[in-house]
């Protein structure tokens, strides 16, 4: 695709579930709660299709395309299944060249899945010289990440990250940290877009 080159990814697999509910120590049992035992052997497969140019990128993927379904369990003349649904993204964001040697990059991510509320990522970061950036995110379940990363090499790069959660779990959760070591490998060598303002 001229000025940019649109990926296609399926992958397929099969997914193994086990449980035993005759494990469980139950302090106060409910008799008429009378679950089966979940044991599952089923195939699975997950999509995705992604663009992107030297300025923009946007993808569209799901997974857990088939909703395969792990158990049922009975209460009085109730049956309830348990399955697995189908989950959505869609990602987009942009490249703005301030001068020179710093590019404002904003992207949003949209994830969706039946019977939940859709969850909504908004991100900022600023890139330095293609070396560093530092940016920010901000997540509709009520969390605020702080980002930044640093181009070690042309094929290192090392990552930190700090989530912060607001609403109901302030009072118990005092935030998380993630470390992340990240490499880009061309082994078919081909010519890679410079500067890369998305990896």
């Amino acid at each position: 695709m001229p000025g940019g080159s649109l990926s296609f990814r399926l992958q397929a697999g099969f997914k193994y579930f086990d449980f035993d509910w005759t494990q469980m120590n139950v302090e106060d049992p409910d008799y008429v709660f009378n679950p089966q035992d979940v044991q599952r052997f089923t195939p699975d497969a997950n999509f995705g299709i992604y663009y992107q140019s030297r300025r923009y990128f946007a993808g569209l993927s799901s997974k857990q395309l088939f909703q395969n379904e792990y158990g049922k369990s009975y209460s009085g003349d109730k049956t309830t299944y348990t399955k697995l649904l189908r989950h959505f993204y869609a990602m987009g964001g942009a490249a703005f060249p301030i001068d020179d040697k710093i590019v404002f990059r904003p992207s949003m991510l949209v994830k969706f899945v039946k019977n939940a509320p859709i969850q909504l990522d908004v991100n900022a970061s600023i890139l330095f010289d293609n070396i560093f950036w530092v940016g920010a995110s901000y997540r509709t379940e009520q969390a605020v990440v702080l980002l930044t990363e640093f181009r070690i090499s042309k094929t290192v790069r090392v990552g930190y990250s700090y989530d912060i959660y607001f609403g109901p779990l302030l009072p118990y959760n005092k935030g998380s940290h993630e470390i992340r070591l990240g490499f880009d490998l061309d082994f078919m060598n081909e010519r890679t877009l410079t500067p890369r303002f998305f990896f």
